[in-house]
């Protein structure tokens, strides 16, 4: 099946494009206001957008390491789904307001990834 033979290359661009968010922890306030159109301020918030940007690089460090390592490939496929999920849905959901923001069409990107993760996985 296709999927099972180009898995390796599909996680590693996956993996590469997750790890972008290590910016999140970098530069929190630019590129909330980038991704959502909303400034933040709140010191405790920017604390908690810093901590979320190296959780999603440490998932997208993860998705390399999986094509690579198959023995653990399941397991961070799941986790990165139950991530990228709780992402997709509040985005998507959002009654339209972010659908003319970066936010959106990155959700929709984490939708083709965690589609091809559960089509991998079913396979």
């Amino acid at each position: 099946m296709w999927i099972d033979h180009n898995i390796g290359w599909v996680l590693e661009i996956s993996g590469l494009a997750t790890c972008s968010m290590l910016l999140y922890a970098l530069a929190p306030r630019m590129v909330h206001e980038f991704i959502f159109g909303a400034d933040v301020t709140d010191s405790f918030v920017i604390l908690a957008l810093r901590s979320w940007g190296i959780m999603i690089f440490g998932s997208g460090a993860l998705l390399v390491y999986a094509a690579y390592h198959p023995e653990i490939r399941d397991a961070i496929m799941l986790y990165s789904i139950a991530g990228k999920s709780s992402f997709i849905i509040p985005v998507l959901f959002d009654s339209g307001r972010l659908t003319r923001k970066p936010a959106f069409p990155m959700a929709l990107a984490d939708v083709v990834m965690v589609a091809l993760f559960a089509w991998y996985l079913l396979s």
